[in-house]
C-alpha cells in the first residue's frame, strides 16, 4: 500500500474478538435452545434473528442494535407459537458477547502501533464499553465508536467520518482494518479510508476484491503498511 497512514481504526467482533457468527453463535443458540425446552436449531433461529434483526433496522429511524434484536425475536416468537419470554434469550447473548476473548495477536499489535487507534463497532454504547473494560482494549485506543453514538451502521459512511471526525484527520490518512467485505472494507473505501480485509479464517479472496490488501494476521500491518504518526489536530487523543 503506498499511502501512509496516520491513524487505524478496527472493527470489534471477528477482527479483535474471538468470534464467528455462524460457529460460535449458532452452537450458543443451540445450547440455550435445549436448555429452555425450545425446539429450533441454533444456526436455523440464528439466520432468521439476523433477517429480522436488519429488517427491524431498515427504517429511516435508527433502532439500537439490542432493541432490533428484541423485536426481531418476539416476531419469530409470535410466528412460530413460541411460548418462551424474549428476556432471558436477549440477556443470555449479550452476555455471551460481552465474554468473547481477545485474539492472541491484538494486545501485542495495539501495543505495537506507533499510530493512534480506534475502534468502530456496529454495537450499542453500553455494549461496548462493558468489552472495552473486559478485555483492557479501552486504555489502548484514542477512543471507540459505536453504532448507536454515530446513529448508523457499518457501511454507512456516517460511522466512518464521525471516526474521522474525531481523530482530527482526513479520511485518506486513515486505514480501517475489520473481518467483513462490506461492511468494513466497501463502507471504508466509501468514505476514503484505506481499507484491509482480515481474513483470519483464509476465505477465498472475491476476484474484484474491494479493499486495499488483505491480511490474515494483526502483526502482518507492520510489513504492509508505512505509519506516519501526527499529533492530533482536532480530534480527542485520550483513551477511554
Amino acid at each position: 500500500m503506498t499511502r501512509r497512514v496516520s491513524a487505524v481504526s478496527f472493527d470489534l467482533f471477528g477482527t479483535l474478538l474471538s468470534y464467528d457468527v455462524w460457529q460460535d453463535g449458532g452452537q450458543f443458540l443451540d445450547r440455550l435452545a435445549r436448555e429452555r425446552g425450545v425446539p429450533l436449531s441454533g444456526v436455523d433461529l440464528l439466520a432468521r434473528w439476523i433477517g429480522e434483526s436488519v429488517r427491524a433496522r431498515s427504517g429511516e429511524s435508527f433502532v439500537t442494535l439490542e432493541d432490533s434484536l428484541r423485536e426481531g425475536l418476539e416476531r419469530i416468537f409470535r410466528e412460530r407459537n413460541i411460548p418462551d419470554r424474549v428476556g432471558p434469550w436477549m440477556e443470555g447473548l449479550l452476555e455471551f458477547w460481552r465474554s468473547r476473548p481477545l485474539y492472541d495477536d491484538v494486545l501485542p499489535c495495539m501495543d505495537r502501533l506507533p499510530v493512534r487507534a480506534c475502534i468502530v463497532s456496529n454495537v450499542d454504547q453500553a455494549h461496548l464499553e462493558a468489552i472495552l473494560a473486559a478485555t483492557g482494549l479501552g486504555s489502548r485506543v484514542a477512543f471507540a465508536l459505536s453504532s448507536e453514538e454515530a446513529g448508523a451502521y457499518k457501511p454507512h459512511p456516517r460511522i466512518f467520518q464521525l471516526a474521522a471526525r474525531r481523530f482530527g484527520l482526513p479520511p485518506e490518512s486513515i486505514l480501517h482494518v475489520g473481518d467483513s467485505l462490506v461492511d468494513d472494507v466497501v463502507g471504508a473505501k466509501r468514505t476514503g479510508f484505506a481499507a484491509a480485509w482480515l481474513n483470519r479464517r483464509g476465505a477465498a479472496r472475491p476476484s474484484e476484491f474491494p479493499g486495499d490488501f488483505a491480511l490474515r494476521e494483526l502483526h502482518e500491518l507492520f510489513e504492509r503498511v508505512a505509519f506516519a504518526p501526527q499529533p492530533a489536530t482536532g480530534g480527542s487523543s485520550t483513551a477511554r
